[in-house]
């Protein structure tokens, strides 16, 4: 079980790197539920989301060794976007698989959370692959994934 000291230290490590966010009353969900309904407005951080706080707590808390070697994630949005951010500022290598079918808008903003490093990102959209009657046989992809540095 996760112990507040450690959701405290937790916060420490990252209180630097991300922006304190505000907390707005619902009177929607609140009516909908019959109690005090209120959120967390997460969309405020610069990746749009709350990832940040988890992918960078745990980029920091890696070992020299573990940072030298770099980190991989695959994600198709936020997450993506939260470990380049964190790696960045931790100069960590990232590389981030996203799949084919992630949003472009998704794409196109993950390099710009590496922007001003000199830790090295980069991203692969993995194309989808056939329909295959087997389990055990994958088809061939259909197309090479692309792969972005930045």
């Amino acid at each position: 079980m996760l112990s507040l000291s450690a959701i405290k230290e937790a916060r420490d490590r990252i209180t630097d790197a991300v922006r304190v966010t505000p907390m707005e009353y619902s009177y929607t969900f609140s009516e909908r539920t019959g109690a005090a309904v209120h959120l967390k407005l997460e969309n405020f951080q610069r990746t749009g989301a709350f990832k940040i706080r988890g992918a960078l707590n745990r980029i920091t808390t890696l070992s020299d060794a573990q940072q030298a070697a770099g980190v991989v994630t695959a994600s198709a949005g936020n997450h993506a976007q939260g470990v380049a951010l964190a790696a960045t500022r931790a100069g960590v290598d990232a590389t981030i698989v996203m799949p084919e079918h992630a949003p472009i808008s998704k794409v196109k903003a993950t390099p710009g959370m590496a922007v001003g490093s000199s830790s090295t990102a980069s991203t692969t959209r993995r194309p989808k692959l056939a329909p295959t009657r087997s389990r055990r046989r994958k088809a061939a992809p259909t197309s090479t994934p692309s792969t972005t540095r930045w």
